[in-house]
């Protein structure tokens, strides 16, 4: 939760939605540039779109995050935590690069992804 927290103190009140595409767009980063994934998790989906098991209810019940029933987000009221400068640059740049896109657009970029298939019939990182 510590990469979730630091997406969503650096972007700002987000949905469950987006914050798992930026999850798998930090892995895929990380992926490339370390080696290894950020953070690993479950995934269920298909072509269309994919869920992360249980992501919602572990965000409920983590202190740390708020969930804004008014903007329909969810918002980090924690600290932020520190991942180290590589690892924050490669996520910084990531949240620059989806916030300009909507749901549908960060969605398509991520299920047109050759990598997309692979994740799926792994079912996560």
């Amino acid at each position: 939760m510590k990469l979730v927290g630091y997406i969503v103190s650096k972007a700002g009140c987000l949905h469950p939605f987006r914050i798992s595409r930026i999850l798998v767009l930090a892995n895929w980063k990380a992926l490339e540039k370390l080696g290894r994934p950020l953070a690993s998790f479950r995934i269920d989906g298909f072509e269309a779109g994919f869920y992360i098991p249980g992501f919602k209810e572990a965000l409920e019940e983590d202190e740390c995050f708020r969930t804004s029933e008014e903007k329909k987000c969810v918002e980090y009221i924690c600290q932020p935590p520190s991942l180290g400068e590589k690892v924050e640059s490669m996520v910084d740049s990531i949240i620059q690069e989806v916030s300009g896109l909507n749901d549908s657009e960060l969605n398509k970029l991520i299920v047109r992804d050759k990598r997309y298939r692979e994740l799926l019939a792994r079912g996560g990182f």
